[in-house]
């Protein structure tokens, strides 16, 4: 995994469609490594995919390159594709997390960006160094942190995410935090696209007083109007959905 890397691109993919095949065949069979024991070396195939892809800045879908594979072994196999895709996506981000931490990178801003996202490698490296930026230099950090994570805690047990009908809104509050949400939304999507995302956060955190003034202002919980409660949690979903572009602040300490 720390040897050299392919010389040419061609070379590089075929040595990650192996090494996923070999990662994924052996989830399928339940050779997975144990403690210490690697016999497959499938902590080493894990790193050198990382290693490539990072290397040639590709941008790919993990979960396709092993849900392919596996669809292909379960031609042959009897497995259950679903637990195994899920296992191995866990092996190869706890790979990636311990050479990030190996590399000095503090556990919690590696847990808020992976916690957001995983399935682009390419990506996670600039999102943590510009979130460790954002965190180093921003004024607007901890209180955005504290902020977001209020909007998390409040949505953990809603698992159906619900829309948004701006026609049911009763309180200014709310009609201010969905005005700024949608101003907010598009420009974070366009330096997001551009791999800005210091500069996304800076812009989110715009979302921040509306959010704050939302809470102190509405009962999101509303008793007897379940419309109205439904419609409120919708509000909150999106801005959720858009802050876990980036990070997840729920995972930092703060």
């Amino acid at each position: 995994a720390g040897g050299k890397l392919p010389a040419s691109e061609v070379s590089a993919l075929v040595g990650v469609a192996d090494r996923i095949d070999t990662i994924a065949g052996c989830f399928a069979v339940g050779l997975e490594p144990t403690g210490s024991a690697d016999p497959f070396a499938l902590r080493r195939h894990a790193i050198a995919i990382i290693r490539i892809i990072e290397a040639f800045s590709w941008e790919i879908s993990l979960s396709w390159l092993v849900d392919r594979a596996l669809f292909h072994l379960n031609q042959e196999l009897e497995f259950p594709v679903q637990k195994t895709s899920a296992g191995v996506m866990a092996f190869v981000r706890e790979r990636y997390k311990n050479l990030l931490l190996g590399e000095g990178y503090e556990p919690d801003l590696i847990e808020a960006v992976m916690s957001a996202g995983f399935d682009n490698i390419r990506r996670i490296r600039p999102r943590i160094e510009q979130l460790k930026q954002f965190a180093a230099e921003s004024e607007d950090f901890s209180l955005l942190a504290f902020t977001f994570k209020r909007v998390t805690n409040i949505l953990k047990k809603e698992t159906v995410p619900f829309a948004v009908d701006p026609g049911l809104f009763q309180d200014q509050e709310e009609t201010t935090l969905w005005g700024k949400f949608e101003t907010v939304r598009d420009r974070v999507h366009e330096m997001l696209e551009g791999e800005q995302f210091f500069q996304a956060l800076g812009v989110m955190a715009e979302l921040r007083k509306p959010v704050d003034l939302f809470f102190d202002g509405v009962e999101v919980m509303v008793k007897g109007n379940e419309i109205l409660r439904k419609n409120r949690i919708g509000l909150l979903q999106q801005i959720e959905s858009l802050v876990l572009l980036v990070a997840d602040f729920s995972k930092f300490s703060i």
